[in-house]
This record gives C-alpha cells, structure tokens and sequence, in this order.
C-alpha cells in the first residue's frame, strides 16, 4: 500500500501549494487574457501607450514582455498593480526585472515605482509620493536591443524620492541617489502605502525624445509573505503544456524517495515546489499523470507476487512439495 500513500502525500502538498500554503515562488504569467491585476495607464501628457507583447528579441521569460511607449517628453505610462500594500520594505529579500530598450530611443530604461509611506507604523495615511528606480542612475550603460537584468537588492545607487520633503530627509534624490540599504537606514519603517501602494514601471514624464522600451520576469519577495514571479506575455501560454515536465518531476522524485533515501527526496521536492505555478488544475492533473505509473506497478507487482507459480518460485519448500 506504499503506493496509496504516495499518492496521499502528493495530494497534501498539491493542495498545500494550490492554497498559498507554503510560501514558495510562484510563476504567475500575465496576458492580455489575464492580466493578473496589473494596470497601464497613462499618468500624464497624451502620447502614451502600454501593451503586452510579442518580444523583443528573446526575453528572460518565455515569448514575451510588457510594452511600455511614450511620444514625447510631457508623456508619462505607466504600468501598475496595487498589492503587497502594508508590507515593510526591510522585509524584502529578493527585488529585481528585466528591461529592453528600442535603439533610438532615450538613453533610459524603465524604472521601477513603489508607492510609499515613510512610516509604516503611524497613522499617516496621506499620499506621500514614491520611491523610483532608474537604472541609469547605478551608472550602468542602458544598451540598445538588449535585455539587461537589474537586482535592485544589491544596486549600489538608483533610488530616489519623488517626495521633495523626503528627499531632503534622507538626501535620495536624482542627482545623489541611494541603495536600498541606505533608504532603510534613513527611513527604517518605510512601508508600501496601504491606500497609494502602487508596484510597478514607468516610462516618460520629463524624457525628452520619447521611449520605447519593455520589461519582464519581475521578481519580488518579503520573508514573511513568499515571493513571486512575473512573466509578461503577448499570448495566453496554456497550462497544459507544462505537464509532462511537472509529471516528469513528480515521477522522478518519487523515485529518489525510493532508491536514495528521504534527505534526497526533501531536496527534490523543494526544488520541484518552487517551479510549480499555482494553478490548482496543472498541480492536480500533473500530479496524477505522474502517480499512475507508479499505482499500476505497485498494483501488478501485487498481483504478480500473489500468483501461485511466483509464490513457489520464491519459496524452496513451496517448490518441493509441488
């Protein structure tokens, strides 16, 4: 009966991960079909555009990326998403994207935008403005046609306040910008804004020659709240098409279990949780494409151990008497 409860273990932890138990990453693929609450809309001047894409190039996740465009230097789009509000940023232990940028186009990649509270802890829910990254800012080269990866954990500058009192409070500002650490160490309980906790890119508003450029594979995660992983795609990726390769691993690490002991089984299976999405369909039916075979050969093996001939083959005095 091992077999049955394999597959009441399996079953344990596909509801686990399907129900936001554990707090593992999980991929969530954004299309134009779902978008996953994520928002574009255009802030400012009228010649701005936001859309999920196709492209370009051969982007860090999957086919494709979100488009973020703007006409002029008075345009400013933006795409956005209202959550993680209320989360501390010193819980943060993972924040980094992608960017590409059209040749042509201002020497400029899209910068990430928190909306913030400078103190978390108080009972100041006033709108207190954001907290922007902008690559070109580190000093890094913004290249043409290429996707660059930005970790804006480890950026030794970048960041600054759009908040004018804030940005003489702490010193972050365009022209001096900061690294996380340093934001944390002038403003210990800043927060993401409970009521204007925007999350998100920005492109325009003061760029001069227009912009058009794209982000994807957005990373972010909080000690206390798991992390996540986003993939913007021009097209619907249908989840069944992971399942062979998420049955696979089941059925792998199944057979790890069985042959190496359980300290080789517990890594596997780690590592297969943090793949998985959290689609609750794909977690089932891969889960079960892969404890079929497992059921029917323990299943035949019963039934072969069982027969009359196996038992006399495998027992000296049975074959004898015979």
């Amino acid at each position: 009966m091992k077999w049955f409860q394999y597959l009441i273990a399996a079953a344990l932890v596909v509801v686990g991960v399907a129900s936001g138990g554990p707090a593992f990453a999980a991929t969530v693929v954004v299309h134009p079909g779902d978008t996953q609450g994520w928002i574009f809309a255009q802030e400012s001047g009228t010649m701005g555009s936001g859309a999920l894409v196709n492209g370009p190039g051969i982007p860090p996740l999957g086919s494709g990326s979100a488009n973020l465009k703007v006409g002029d230097g008075a345009s400013g789009q933006l795409l956005f998403r209202l959550n993680n509000s209320g989360q501390a940023l010193s819980g943060l232990t993972q924040l980094s994207y992608n960017t590409y940028r059209e040749s042509g186009s201002s020497a400029l990649a899209a910068a990430f935008q928190l909306g913030i509270d400078a103190n978390g802890t108080d009972a100041d829910t006033a709108f207190q403005g954001r907290l922007v990254f902008e690559p070109y800012l580190t000093g890094a080269s913004v290249l043409d046609d290429t996707w660059q990866f930005w970790n804006l954990m480890t950026a030794a500058n970048g960041f600054w306040f759009t908040n004018a009192t804030l940005r003489t409070n702490t010193g972050c500002s365009m022209a001096n910008s900061c690294s996380l650490a340093e934001v944390l160490a002038a403003l210990p309980n800043i927060a993401i804004h409970t009521v204007f906790g925007i999350e998100g890119f920005k492109a325009g508003s003061g760029w001069t020659g227009g912009f058009d450029g794209n982000v994807d594979d957005y990373r972010i995660a909080f000690a206390t709240r798991g992390s996540a992983i986003y993939d913007f795609e021009g097209t619907a990726v249908p989840a069944p098409a992971g399942l062979p390769i998420i049955a696979g691993l089941i059925a792998l690490f199944f057979w790890l279990k069985r042959w190496h002991g359980s300290s080789v089984f517990t890594t596997g299976v780690t590592g297969y949780l943090a793949f998985l999405p959290r689609d609750p369909t794909v977690l089932i039916a891969a889960t079960c494409i892969a404890l079929l075979p497992i059921a029917i050969r323990h299943r035949w093996g019963a039934e072969q151990n069982a027969h009359p001939m196996r038992l006399m083959e495998s027992s000296p005095k049975l074959a004898l008497a015979a």
